[in-house]
């Protein structure tokens, strides 16, 4: 008996220290992103971390909000990823930051501009002359390849902070710099706003995930465990955004005082949008795979960072980006796996029981 109490207790130790080295397994890796990260935009990360996509590929994430440039920060090893733009993207690597992108999270160009519903402010050309309103002055090398490549010309562009839809909304500022998933979320709380697609202007790709170039030679596993993981996150999104929502509202339940049910998903549906474009044709060209770098797409985003003084001259493609990783990442069978996780879900959030979810 005494050896079988021992023997017991032996598997019970080995299951422990078992469970203990499955746990310490995972390797930690942290996105950075340059402002908080309490909000519903990074619902695919999110989705990725409470469906398990992370720790399938033995990764365990942390977001956290950058403390100085988040490019910066993953050049010299302080955080492992980020998702900038293009337009910060290719001055980087011009200016000699050992990155380069891995995965196209945004494929289609999520950027616009929004003016009132019955200000006169409808098209391209009603543009010109313009105050524009934007959150930070950096955010000028976003909206100016738009109106350039619109042919937009004296605009004045007016740092309003966060509440700078406030005062388009007052008509103190004329137009809105935005993008997909703001102006969703914003006509989903009643603003009376008009969008003006960047996308019919100029037909580029907006953020990117990047790493180093040392994490990229060094730790190629860890790159082609994240690039499979947020695959799966934005396809989740894409394929249940209600899910995705109540997923972003259990983790942060803060949100519920600032946003209604409506409002969250609508966010979802401008993710989905912003990853794999408006039609079905749009789709089936942007999820084989999810997050394919568009060699034409960056033309446009190379011509018109040049063009804005951005860059001083062309970058060659394989200087900025890599397919390797999303080619080699999501499969049909996971793509399958991921749909049955997306129906299969049940909300949970306290803003979905409101909604009668």
């Amino acid at each position: 008996m005494k050896k079988i109490l021992a023997l017991a207790l032996s598997l019970v130790l080995c299951l422990a220290m078992a469970g203990g080295v499955l746990a310490e397994e995972l390797t930690p890796v942290t996105l950075v992103m340059p402002r908080s990260i309490e909000t519903l935009a990074d619902a695919p990360f999110w989705s990725a971390v409470e469906m398990g996509y992370f720790a399938e590929e033995g990764l365990e994430l942390t977001i956290e909000e950058a403390t100085g440039t988040d490019v910066q920060m993953v050049a010299v090893g302080q955080a492992d990823f980020a998702l900038p733009a293009p337009s910060l993207i290719l001055p980087s690597i011009e200016a000699g930051l050992p990155i380069k992108a891995v995965l196209q999270y945004g494929a289609w160009n999520i950027f616009g501009f929004s003016a009132l519903n019955g200000s006169g402010i409808d098209t391209w050309e009603d543009l010109n002359g313009k105050t524009i309103a934007l959150g930070d002055a950096s955010w000028e090398a976003l909206a100016q390849p738009l109106l350039d490549a619109a042919g937009v010309t004296d605009v004045e562009y007016i740092v309003a902070g966060e509440n700078r839809y406030v005062q388009v909304e007052e008509g103190k500022i004329d137009v809105l710099f935005t993008w997909l998933d703001e102006i969703y979320l914003l006509l989903a709380q009643g603003f009376d706003f008009n969008y003006i697609d960047g996308n019919e202007v100029l037909k580029n790709s907006a953020n990117a995930i990047v790493c180093s170039n040392d994490t990229i030679a060094n730790r190629p596993e860890v790159v082609q465990g994240f690039v499979t993981a947020v695959q799966k996150g934005i396809y989740f999104v894409a394929a249940n955004p209600e899910a995705a929502a109540d997923i972003v509202l259990n983790r942060f339940p803060s949100l519920a005082n600032t946003v209604t049910w409506e409002g969250a998903v609508a966010v979802m549906d401008a993710i989905k949008v912003q990853s794999y474009g408006m039609t079905e044709e749009d789709f089936e060209e942007m999820s084989n795979p999810t997050g394919f770098f568009f060699d034409y797409k960056w033309d446009i985003n190379i011509d018109s960072c040049v063009t804005a003084g951005t860059i001083s001259e062309p970058i060659e493609h394989d200087l900025v980006y890599t397919n390797e990783f999303v080619n080699n990442g999501m499969t049909d069978e996971d793509k399958a796996t991921v749909e049955a996780d997306a129906a299969a879900y049940v909300c949970t959030s306290e803003l979905a029981k409101a909604a009668g979810k």
